[in-house]
């Protein structure tokens, strides 16, 4: 074992501190909600991955800033989520808290909502 105060010492405890770190996943997590969520998990300590869509274009510069791997990709693809699973799996060897909060919104406008059938509220 290295002498406390050396080099080796310090990176074997540093290793040995991000290994039981916890780790985020964190879907949509570049703005809004999503960004706020992954920021305060890092706060708390964890280890975040960051998920984002393919055309992000502030992904990267992100991840560098907070020290977050940053993953862009389809969450709808299936292929690609099993390679992001094996990314995570690969680099962190776990996975603690997974927050869903990747969406789409596919409709071309919006359409007045009405509340006659307030029935259902019930």
């Amino acid at each position: 074992m290295s002498a406390p105060g050396t080099e080796s010492f310090r990176i074997a405890h540093e290793a040995e501190f991000v290994a039981r770190r916890q780790v985020a996943v964190v879907t949509g997590a570049v703005r809004n909600i999503g960004r706020a969520i992954a920021e305060r998990l890092a706060f708390a300590g964890f280890s975040v991955v960051a998920t984002t869509s393919p055309h992000e274009s502030e992904a990267e510069a992100l991840g560098r800033d907070q020290g977050w791997d940053v993953v862009r990709f389809d969450v709808a693809d299936a292929a690609a989520c099993s390679a992001f699973v094996s990314f995570v799996a690969d680099r962190h060897g776990r996975l603690d808290c997974l927050v869903n909060n990747a969406a789409t919104w596919s409709s071309p406008e919006l359409r007045p909502q009405t509340l006659s059938g307030a029935a259902c509220w019930r």
